[in-house]
């Protein structure tokens, strides 16, 4: 019998394409975005040449910090503050097409795609490379997005390197069970993968349908760039690197600490076989302690004594030691790392990371988040890049399932995200505002419009109303026709 293929391959070299060694990286950048490290760590530990031997048996005991998290979320995210403004033009127009920009904003209001989007943001913020899905959901009759990645998904090109001819994507995953779908041009198939008792798996399929649309309906989205040659960008672990460091640091220090805690016996005399433990115990209503006998599983610690014998020893000893190990240094070091990790990603980690810089004023602030604004510009452009190649997918699903022109399939959206508001330190910045004023290099006019978002005309009555008011109070007041209006 002849092996099923689907575009000249079989069953379960499709599957196959989802699992490679970009894809496992990706996914592992994800388990450290979640928070899931406990695995990574333990397994991280075991390693035999990273890890620590017999980390167990030794007590160590795995501790982590999401530090990808941590900058992920302060990486130039574009959804973090107000909604952006999407509109919908028609070729050669400069006015918006109010009617389509309607109907797409009408469909968004949905679902939610808000939060669909943020999620979407953080994931190609941290894989550099991610697609959305648009499906549509019969029963609600709205749109329905995924996010598809390189762990979950691999793509087919057209000879031209810019079109998706066919998709996979893992849809579910269970004890000796996954599930896909392909998407291609004609179809839809749905894919089983089992595994039996001695491990060989076998892939069969569940279904198929034709395609109605006649299109893989996926966009792309990049980070900062499109990838030099194929579909995907490398995935950002040098973030999951350093998060790796710090979490080996952070439970190397409690094992060291640990060492202070509980410091190692020693003694030059042999334990009393008869009696080796002896626990020192005070009763209720006595003044002095009594021995009372102990399980020889104990081996010392708070309120327990040793009995050792010392016959044959001339100068007997028994004392407690513990390595000492400065760790306050080793600490610095670590944290500059992560400060210096943090900077490659624009943002400032000392206070993040528990460090001690912080900024002594609003404009070294601002000084220090200017990276971080212009990372989220051009992050900007390359998500209304991607947000233009979504338009045309979700005008194609919802024309095809409507069977009229919900969106004209030859315009174009165009998505704009309003400025971050960067924070200052208003004590300096009004100081700023005076000096700028007895310099006559500004207008209290200037002020009340940029500071306070007046109108020019509602600046000038604004102004008079002051002056009325101080006029109580002064008795030498300058009108408001002689207040300086600069320029």
């Amino acid at each position: 019998m002849q092996e099923e293929k689907i575009l000249g391959f079989t069953l379960q070299e499709w599957v196959e394409m989802t699992d490679c060694e970009e894809a496992e990286d990706v996914e592992k950048a994800l388990d450290y975005y979640d928070g899931d490290q406990e695995d990574e760590m333990e397994e991280l530990l075991s390693c035999p040449h990273r890890g620590r031997k017999n980390w167990k048996e030794r007590g160590i005991i795995p501790r982590f910090r999401n530090i990808t998290n941590m900058v992920v979320e302060k990486s130039g995210k574009l959804f973090k503050d107000n909604a952006p403004i999407i509109e919908i033009f028609d070729k050669g127009s400069k006015q918006p097409n109010q009617r389509a920009t309607d109907n797409l904003l009408a469909e968004f209001d949905k679902t939610d795609w808000l939060e669909f989007f943020n999620n979407l943001d953080s994931t190609t913020r941290l894989v550099k490379t991610a697609m959305t899905l648009v499906q549509f959901d019969p029963i609600d009759k709205s749109l329905a997005f995924e996010i598809l990645h390189r762990g979950n998904s691999a793509v087919i090109l057209d000879p031209t390197m810019k079109h998706v001819m066919a998709l996979i994507y893992q849809t579910s995953e269970a004890d000796k069970i996954e599930t896909y779908r392909i998407i291609t041009l004609d179809e839809y198939i749905d894919l089983i993968e089992t595994e039996d008792a001695i491990g060989v798996s076998r892939v069969t399929i569940a279904n198929r349908i034709p395609n109605p649309y006649g299109i893989v309906p996926v966009a792309v989205f990049h980070d900062t760039r499109t990838p030099r040659t194929g579909f995907w960008n490398k995935p950002g672990m040098d973030l999951v690197s350093i998060n790796e460091l710090y979490n080996l640091h952070l439970t190397d220090s409690e094992y060291a600490i640990s060492w202070n805690k509980l410091p190692t016996l020693f003694t030059n005399c042999a334990f009393d076989d008869s009696n080796t433990q002896l626990e020192l115990a005070v009763a209720y209503g006595q003044k002095l302690p009594h021995y009372m006998a102990s399980e020889s599983s104990l081996i010392g610690g708070p309120s327990r004594v040793i009995q050792v014998d010392s016959q044959g020893v001339d100068s007997p000893f028994i004392e407690y030691k513990s390595p000492a190990i400065d760790i306050k240094p080793l600490d610095e070091v670590v944290t500059n790392w992560i400060e210096a990790f943090g900077h490659d990603w624009s943002v400032r980690m000392s206070t993040a990371t528990g460090g001690h810089g912080s900024a002594n004023s609003g404009f070294q602030l601002i000084v220090e988040e200017i990276p971080n604004r212009e990372l989220r510009q051009q992050r900007a452009k390359m998500f209304s890049h991607g947000f233009k190649r979504l338009y045309k997918t979700i005008a194609t699903v919802l024309n095809t399932q409507y069977g009229r022109e919900i969106l004209p399939i030859d315009s174009e959206a165009f998505v704009e995200f309003g400025q971050t508001e960067l924070p200052t330190d208003p004590i300096q910045e009004q100081q700023t505002w005076d000096l700028a004023i007895r310099g006559g290099r500004a207008s209290v006019i200037d002020y009340l419009m940029e500071m306070k978002g007046l109108t020019k005309e509602e600046a000038l009555a604004k102004a008079l109303e002051i002056q009325q008011l101080n006029s109580q109070f002064t008795t030498v007041m300058p009108t408001v026709q002689q207040l300086p209006t600069g320029n």
